[in-house]
């Protein structure tokens, strides 16, 4: 089966060249897909998809949605935990700091790859080094980035027990976005989480 590559030269938010942009993405999704295709264990690999490009499309709505540049936010939801997934086959990986490690394990792969300028690289890295401080408020592109993170586990499991960092996010989510009809849902399974601790 071939693919066929559509170009699309619409300008959208800042007056970005879609079809140029389309293109660093793709190249984007080809890397990071040659990685996670290595991953040994296949529960691993198909969780490493879905949340990778899960949190991608979702940092598309929110960026559209909040005026924030389309590109750099897929590209963050695509990267965001790529330093996980990418030493998955290590038995000795670590979660702590994931962040922090992520960052500076992205900024290294998209020097290499170099299609990226250096503020775009900074503002990548520096949403991956904070996405993981959900109980906190940081930049507008680095809330994005935390946001769609929420929105993905929330919508790909609809019972996931929010981690008490979400629960502050999910109402405001709810609210911006028009999800009214998840808000007793929520407020179901956040409740039920609460009596377990």
């Amino acid at each position: 089966m071939s693919r066929v590559k559509i170009g699309i030269s619409i300008n959208l938010i800042g007056g970005y060249d879609m079809e140029q942009k389309r293109t660093r993405l793709e190249m984007l999704k080809e890397y990071i897909d040659s990685k996670l295709h290595n991953i040994h264990d296949p529960f691993e690999k198909r969780c490493s998809f879905i949340h990778l490009y899960g949190v991608s499309a979702f940092c598309t709505m929110v960026a559209a949605k909040r005026g924030q540049n389309i590109e750099l936010s897929a590209m963050a939801g695509m990267l965001h935990d790529f330093y996980l997934y990418y030493i998955a086959n290590d038995p000795n990986r670590v979660f702590t700091k994931h962040g922090e490690l992520g960052a500076v394990f992205v900024r290294k792969v998209l020097g290499d790859l170099g299609f990226l300028a250096q503020d775009e690289i900074d503002i990548i890295c520096a949403a991956i080094h904070n996405h993981s401080y959900k109980d906190r408020v940081d930049n507008d592109f680095d809330e994005l980035l935390k946001d769609a993170e929420v929105l993905q586990k929330l919508f790909y499991d609809i019972e996931f027990e929010p981690h008490h960092t979400y629960r502050g996010r999910i109402p405001k989510l709810i609210e911006e976005f028009g999800l009214m009809h998840l808000k007793g849902y929520v407020r179901e399974i956040s409740a039920t989480h609460d009596n377990k601790h």
